[in-house]
């Protein structure tokens, strides 16, 4: 699920973002009427239908929120946000349920829950407060950092080593991408995926490679360690240290 918000910057200047959603609960007809009432403009739901599938999508990309329906899920409320806390310390986590009293509703924010919504829902009550998460959670994730490179989202500039890069608008998306991919593997299909694939005139992936190409150019070629790594194989790596990929 993808929300679109807006941030300003100090120069007034105002930049969107696209936020994806991962929804945690069982398969039903209000399941789907669950996921249609939240803002998805610009994007596709995603859908786990319980905990091991969600952290198990969790690994494979980046969620700014998930939204956690205990009314049909048989497990332990505490325990399942502990366990997505675990995994993003700063992903917001919306819990839906039942009626439930106020030492289980404190349990629940204490095991890392950011909020509680409970029966009569109201499906807008639940976009407007995940838009308000989703705007503290976006200036509290407004830089992306490995090593001494730093990407700053908000105001949409790179710099190395504290010197500035300048780069295009899809050279920073790409980059975006890596990033948020710290470490892992990435390959050109899911590149090309999250920078072109709104667009219905996009090349084939190799403009991957060409991008690519571009950010070494201005991201490693000047400085030391590089960073952009390929993968023969599987894709590309971004990645600070030397690390062996299977």
């Amino acid at each position: 699920m993808l929300v679109t918000g807006v941030l300003k910057n100090t120069s007034r200047r105002i930049w969107a973002f696209i936020l994806p959603i991962l929804l945690i609960q069982t398969a039903n007809k209000n399941g789907q009427a669950l996921l249609s009432s939240l803002p998805a403009e610009r994007g596709v739901a995603e859908c786990a239908s319980t905990l091991a599938a969600a952290l198990k999508l969790a690994r494979q990309r980046h969620f700014e929120a998930f939204v956690l329906d205990l009314r049909r899920l048989h497990l332990d409320g505490a325990t399942a946000v502990r366990q997505l806390r675990q995994h993003d310390e700063l992903a917001a986590i919306v819990v839906v349920g039942a009626q439930a009293s106020l030492e289980e509703r404190l349990r629940l924010l204490e095991a890392g829950a950011d909020d509680y919504l409970c029966e009569p829902l109201s499906e807008k009550e639940l976009a407007v407060r995940l838009r308000v998460l989703l705007r503290r959670t976006a200036l509290l994730q407004h830089t992306l950092i490995l090593g001494d490179l730093e990407l700053d989202l908000v105001r949409r500039r790179a710099t190395r080593q504290g010197k500035p890069i300048p780069l295009t608008a899809r050279e920073l998306a790409v980059l975006e991408c890596l990033l948020r991919h710290a470490g892992q593997a990435v390959s050109r299909a899911r590149i090309f995926e999250e920078v072109w694939k709104r667009e219905p005139n996009a090349a084939t992936t190799n403009i991957v490679d060409v991008y690519i190409n571009y950010l070494r150019a201005k991201v490693d070629r000047d400085f030391e360690p590089k960073l952009i790594r390929t993968v023969y194989g599987l894709g590309y790596l971004l990645a600070a240290e030397q690390q062996r990929t299977a």
